[in-house]
C-alpha cells in the first residue's frame, strides 16, 4: 500500500509504529479462529500523538483498529490495517462510587482499586485477568453476574472519544443534544428502526449498535458500547462500581441431563441469587485432568450438568438445601475453587488434543431463559446432524451459553460444517428470540450473518451511521483474513512430544491468559508488557518461524529472555509449556558458546571448589568472556563441599527411611541445608541417606543442551530400592519428576520416587511439632517450580508447624538460574524482581524463608538475608 509507506516516512525515527515482520505476525492472531496480518502496529505514548495519527490515516486512507489484549474471541481484533494498541494506557483514578479509566486498564485492576472503598465493578468477565475495560466497553461485554449488574454499557456513565475524524468529543449520560447537527442526524435513523420487531428478545444482547439504550440514557453514549471500535477510540471512561458483598455462598445443583438443567433455571432465579453458571459433564472431564479440579466439591460421580449458583450477603444455607442444591460452598477457598474451574472453562476446553479443537463461532448466542431447554435441544441436534458435539458451560442465568463445536478447520469437510451449523443456528434463534452474540460481539465470525438475523433495514440504519461517525471509513473492518492455521509439521523431537512439536504450538489458542499481572506467567512479559515476551507472543513467532517466515532473529531473543519458569505449564489452561518448547528449538538451532558454559554448572562448581578462597578464580574474566554482567556478584563457594564434610561424619544407613539427593547448589554452595535435612529427620527419628550422584541436568536441560542433559540423567545410579528419594532444590525436581521423562530414553524408573523434602516431612512433622517456638511471622517465597508443582502450601505448611506464615503474591524472583546473571538479560531481571518480589522482602522485618537457591540469590543483590525452610526450621528444634 503505497499511501501506507507515505504515512510511515512521518515516523522515521519514532519507534510507537513498529512494521517489523515479527510485530506484524504477533498481532496477526487474537483469540479467535481468524489471523490476519496488519500493515503496522502502533503503539501511542500520549493523547496528542494518538491523535495526529488518526488524522494522518484519514488523509492517508489507512485503516485503524484499536486493540486492548487482543483476547477477541469474534476476530474484531485483527486487521489488515494498522492495529492501534492501547493496553499500555493504564491509568486509573478512583472517584466516590466510580472509577476514571484509561483503555488499557485490566479489570482486575479496577477491582483491586475499588476495594479501597469495598467496592467493585460489577460486569465479571471470566477474563477479568487480562481483558481491558476499552475492549469490554467496545463489545459491551459482560460476566457472570449481568443479571445484577447487566452489561457493560450499564456501568458505563462518561466517555471521551477520539472519533475517526480525528476529532475529540465527550459523551455522557443525559446529554443528548436534540438540537445538535451530528446528533439530529443519529437520531433520524434511530427513530425510525428502535421499536422494530426484528430486535432479539433477549435482553443480554452484543450484536449490532446498541439503538435502543440512546434513548433510556438519553445520550449517544451507549452507542460506543458494541460498535467494537468502529465508530470511535475511547480514551478515557467513566464506569460506575457497585458494593461489594461482605460475604457469599455457592449453591452446587447437580443433574442429569443438560436440558432438566435448563429447566429448573427459571425456578432458581427466582430466589435472587447473583449469578447462574452452567458446566456440563465434558467441561468438568476436562478440567478433571488439570491442577484447577477439586474432586472433593463435586462428590465422586460426575453430573451430566452443574449450575453454580451464588448468593451474595445471604446466609438461608438450609434454605438454598431445599431447593435441590446437592452442595453448599460458604469457605471463601471452596468457592474460589469452583470460581476458578468455571473461568478457565474457554482455556479448559481449549486444552482439548487432537486435531479437532473447539471453535467458537455460535459460542455466545443467547436466548431468553425460558427458552433455554429448546435452544439446547436444538441445538444438540444439529450438533448431531453435522457429526460432532459441544461443550455447554456459562451464563445460564442470562440464558448465554457458551457452545463450542469440535471441527476440524484444516479439513475443507469440518469447514462446511462449519458454516451449516451456523446457517441452521440462525432460524433456530430467530425462533426463539435469541441473538447472535450475547457477550463476545459479531466481528468477522458473526457480522456476516446479522442480516440474516436481523433483516436488512436494521443493517442499513447501521451503515448509515458509521457513515456519519467515520465518512472516509477507516474504522471499518479491513482485510482478508484467512481461518488460522496449523503450524506446519515438522519433525523435531529431541524431546518427547505425544503429537509432535508443531501440534504442541498449536494447542496456543490465543485467549490470552499470559497477559495477567498477576501470579507466575509469564515474568518477562508482566515486567515490559511486550506482547513479543508473552507466551501467546512466542507461540506465534514459532508458529511463524515453522510456516517459513523471517522471524529468526527476534524469534531467539524472545526465546533468550523467557525465563523457563515453567508456569505457562500450569497457569496456561491450555497447557503450553514454553519452557520445553524453547530447549527443543535451541537445540535444534543449535545452543551457542554461552549455554555450554552453563550447562557444566556442576563441573564448573566442582573446579571451583578444588582453589581454597571460597570464591571462583578470574570473576572478571569469566564475566566478561562469558557474558556476565560486571554488576553481579559471583556466588561464593563453601569452605568445604557438602560431600567433604559428610566423609568425615561417615555415618551411613544400610537401610533408610529415604534418601537425599545432594544437588549442586547444597553441594558446593549451601550445604548447611543438608544438615539442617539430617536435624530435622534426627529429631524426627528418620534416617536419611544423603546420595552424592552427580548433576540432575536442569542447567543443561533448559539451555537446550540435551546431549549433556541426557548423558547426565543417565548417569544418575539411584539405589535400585523402593525407599523416596527427596529434593531439596525445586528445579531439580521439576527436572527428575517431569522434565527427565521428556529425554530418550523415558520413562525412568525412579520417576515416581521423587518427591520434596518438604512434602516428605510435612506429615511427620506436624504429628511431632517443635514445642516452645516463638517466632514472629515468617515471610515465605515460592519457588516457580515448586509451585508448578502445586507444592506451594507444603513449604508454607511446613514452615507454620513452628510460626505463623505469610506469603508473597510475588511471581517470578527474576533469577531463574542463570538468566538473572547474563548482561543481556540482568536489566529485565531486576526489573522482574523489583515489581512485586523485592518490595515484599523489604517491607518484611522478620525471618524471610525462599526455597529456591536463585530466590536467594537475587533476595542478596538488594542485602535480604533469606533462608531455606529447613534452616529456619532445624534453628528451633
Amino acid at each position: 500500500m503505497k499511501s501506507f509507506l507515505k504515512m510511515k516516512a512521518y515516523f522515521k525515527s519514532d519507534e510507537s509504529l513498529c512494521t517489523d515482520k515479527a510485530t506484524r505476525l504477533a498481532y496477526a492472531f487474537d483469540a479467535s479462529i481468524f489471523q490476519c496480518e496488519p500493515l503496522g502496529v502502533f503503539f501511542p505514548k500520549e493523547e496528542t500523538q494518538l491523535q495526529n495519527f488518526v488524522r494522518l490515516a484519514n488523509e492517508f486512507q489507512i485503516p485503524l483498529l484499536p486493540r486492548g489484549a487482543g483476547s477477541s474471541l469474534s476476530g474484531q481484533a485483527v486487521t489488515g490495517g494498522v492495529i492501534v494498541d492501547l493496553s499500555a494506557w493504564q491509568k486509573i483514578e478512583l472517584l466516590e462510587g466510580k472509577v476514571r479509566v484509561q483503555p488499557g486498564v485490566i479489570i482486575d485492576e479496577i477491582d483491586k482499586k475499588a476495594a479501597e472503598q469495598k467496592k467493585r465493578f460489577g460486569p465479571a468477565p471470566a477474563s477479568s485477568n487480562r481483558a481491558t475495560i476499552g475492549g469490554l466497553l467496545a463489545n459491551n461485554g459482560t460476566g457472570a453476574r449481568s443479571i445484577l449488574y447487566g452489561m457493560a454499557c450499564d456501568q458505563l456513565e462518561e466517555a471521551r472519544v477520539l472519533l475517526p475524524t480525528g476529532e475529540i468529543r465527550t459523551f455522557a449520560r443525559g446529554d443528548l443534544d436534540r438540537n445538535d447537527g451530528f446528533t439530529k442526524q443519529i437520531l433520524a435513523i434511530t427513530g425510525a428502526i428502535k421499536d422494530s420487531p426484528s430486535w432479539p428478545k433477549t435482553w443480554r444482547n452484543a450484536s449490532g449498535l446498541n439503538i435502543g439504550k440512546i434513548y433510556s440514557q438519553n445520550s449517544l453514549l451507549p452507542l460506543f458500547c458494541g460498535s467494537e471500535g468502529r465508530l470511535g477510540i475511547i480514551l478515557e471512561a467513566k464506569v460506575r462500581l457497585v458494593l461489594k458483598p461482605e460475604k457469599s455462598f455457592l449453591g452446587l445443583f447437580f443433574y442429569s441431563s443438560l436440558r432438566e438443567a435448563m429447566e429448573d433455571v427459571p425456578r432458581l432465579l427466582k430466589t435472587q441469587p447473583s449469578a447462574v453458571e452452567l458446566m456440563d459433564r465434558h467441561i468438568l472431564e476436562m478440567a478433571e485432568k488439570t491442577p484447577l479440579f477439586e474432586r472433593s466439591l463435586l462428590g465422586e460421580t460426575l453430573p451430566e450438568a452443574t449450575l453454580i449458583v451464588e448468593y451474595e450477603n445471604q446466609e438461608n444455607y438450609e434454605e438454598v438445601r431445599s431447593w435441590g442444591a446437592q452442595k453448599i460452598l460458604a469457605t471463601k477457598l471452596a468457592q474460589d475453587q469452583i470460581w476458578k474451574m468455571r473461568k478457565a472453562g474457554l482455556g479448559i476446553l481449549m486444552s482439548t488434543r487432537g486435531k479437532r479443537k473447539p471453535i467458537p463461532f455460535i459460542e455466545d448466542c443467547a436466548v431468553p431463559v425460558d427458552q433455554l431447554p429448546e435452544y439446547v435441544e436444538g441445538l444438540e441436534k444439529i450438533l448431531k446432524e453435522e457429526d460432532t458435539f459441544g461443550a455447554f458451560y456459562a451464563h445460564a442465568s442470562a440464558g448465554c451459553l457458551h457452545i463450542r463445536p469440535l471441527l476440524d478447520l484444516d479439513t475443507a469437510l469440518d469447514q462446511n460444517r462449519m458454516a451449516n451449523i451456523m446457517k441452521k443456528c440462525i432460524p433456530l434463534l430467530k425462533e426463539l428470540g435469541g441473538t447472535l452474540s450475547g457477550e463476545h460481539g459479531d466481528g468477522r465470525t458473526k457480522g456476516p450473518y446479522l442480516e440474516e438475523l436481523l433483516g436488512k433495514d436494521l443493517i442499513i440504519a447501521f451503515d448509515k451511521i458509521q457513515k456519519i461517525f467515520d465518512p472516509e471509513g477507516i474504522f471499518r473492518p479491513y482485510g482478508q483474513a484467512q481461518l488460522r492455521k496449523r503450524p506446519p509439521k515438522n519433525h523435531w523431537k529431541r524431546l518427547s512430544w505425544p503429537q509432535g512439536f508443531s501440534a504442541e504450538i498449536a494447542q496456543c489458542n490465543g485467549e490470552g491468559a499470559c497477559r495477567k499481572k498477576t501470579g507466575m506467567m509469564c515474568p518477562s512479559f508482566q515486567a515490559t508488557g511486550n506482547e513479543l515476551l508473552s507466551t501467546r507472543g512466542r507461540a506465534n513467532l514459532l508458529r511463524a518461524f515453522l510456516a517459513g517466515e523471517n522471524v529468526t532473529t527476534a524469534l531467539k531473543t524472545s526465546l533468550s529472555q523467557c525465563l523457563a519458569c515453567k508456569a505457562c505449564s500450569q497457569e496456561c489452561s491450555s497447557q503450553v509449556d514454553m519452557a520445553l518448547l524453547k530447549a527443543e528449538y535451541t537445540y535444534q538451532q543449535g545452543c551457542t558458546w554461552q549455554d555450554h558454559f552453563f550447562a557444566r554448572f556442576s563441573q564448573l562448581s566442582r573446579l571451583g571448589n578444588l582453589f581454597p578462597s571460597q570464591k571462583i578464580p578470574f570473576p572478571q574474566i569469566i564475566k566478561k568472556t562469558v557474558g556476565i554482567d560486571s554488576r553481579c556478584d559471583l556466588p561464593q563457594l563453601s569452605k568445604k563441599s557438602f560431600s567433604q564434610q559428610y566423609q568425615a561424619h561417615k555415618k551411613y544407613h544400610s537401610n533408610p527411611d529415604a534418601f537425599l539427593f545432594i544437588d549442586t547448589h547444597t553441594e558446593f554452595y549451601e550445604p548447611e541445608i543438608a544438615w539442617a535435612a539430617l536435624k530435622i529427620c534426627h529429631h524426627l527419628k528418620l534416617s536419611l541417606q544423603p546420595l552424592f550422584l552427580g548433576c540432575c541436568a536442569r542447567p543443561a536441560f533448559s539451555r537446550g543442551v540435551l546431549d549433556l542433559a541426557q548423558k547426565q540423567i543417565n548417569k544418575l545410579s539411584f539405589p535400585k530400592t523402593n525407599q523416596p528419594i527427596l529434593v531439596i532444590e525445586p528445579s531439580c525436581l521439576s527436572m527428575l519428576k517431569e522434565d527427565a521423562l521428556r529425554l530418550d530414553p523415558s520413562p525412568q524408573n525412579w520417576t515416581p520416587r521423587i518427591q520434596s523434602i518438604e512434602s516428605y516431612l510435612l506429615p511427620k512433622l506436624q504429628s511431632s511439632p517443635p514445642k516452645n517456638t516463638s517466632l514472629q511471622t515468617i515471610l515465605y517465597h515460592c519457588h516457580c517450580h515448586a509451585k508448578t508443582a502445586g507444592l506451594a502450601n507444603t513449604g508454607k505448611d511446613l514452615l507454620a508447624c513452628i510460626a505463623p506464615v505469610q506469603e508473597t503474591d510475588a511471581g517470578c524472583c527474576g533469577m531463574a538460574g542463570s538468566f538473572g546473571y547474563e548482561k543481556k538479560n540482568y536489566d529485565l531481571a531486576m526489573k522482574i524482581a523489583q515489581d512485586r518480589f523485592f518490595p515484599a522482602l523489604t517491607q518484611h522485618k522478620g525471618e524471610i524463608a525462599l526455597n529456591g537457591r536463585s530466590c536467594r540469590e537475587m533476595a542478596m543483590r538488594i542485602g535480604e538475608k533469606g533462608r531455606h525452610p529447613l534452616e529456619i526450621i532445624a534453628d528451633y528444634l
